[in-house]
């Protein structure tokens, strides 16, 4: 099994897709920094979330920063007669932290004032 923890922030809106059942699945990316020798880069790993934590992670919003607790699973699909893989991380646990340096669980609603990530605009990613 592949496990990754990970914090970071939100590269920007989630995106919220409904199946046919009426669940809701919603994959985000998170940025966090890794170092070389030389200098500190971000990396970006994308998350595909399903219930119970797929509305909590449709809330989020550029910037916020978060902490995943993920497992591995490979997907394949098939375009134009070629098969692609991926390596897709699913979310176990998350916690959303907020600026007061509280952390929320990722269940829980959002109580924010609708300006609060108004600030987050000039983060680089």
């Amino acid at each position: 099994m592949l496990k990754l923890e990970c914090a970071g922030r939100v590269t920007g809106e989630p995106k919220v897709f409904n199946t046919k059942t009426g669940n809701k699945i919603v994959s985000f990316s998170v940025a966090v920094s890794t170092a070389d020798m030389k200098e500190v880069k971000p990396a970006y790993i994308d998350f595909k979330v399903f219930p119970p934590f797929a509305e909590a992670a449709s809330r989020l919003g550029k910037g916020d920063p978060v902490y995943v607790v993920a497992t591995g699973r490979m997907e394949s699909w098939e375009k134009e007669g070629k098969t692609f893989n991926k390596l897709v991380w699913i979310p176990v646990f998350m916690s959303v932290h907020q600026s007061s340096g509280g952390a929320r669980p990722a269940t829980s609603p959002t109580t924010e004032p609708a300006d609060a990530k108004a600030d987050t605009d000039d983060l680089p990613f």
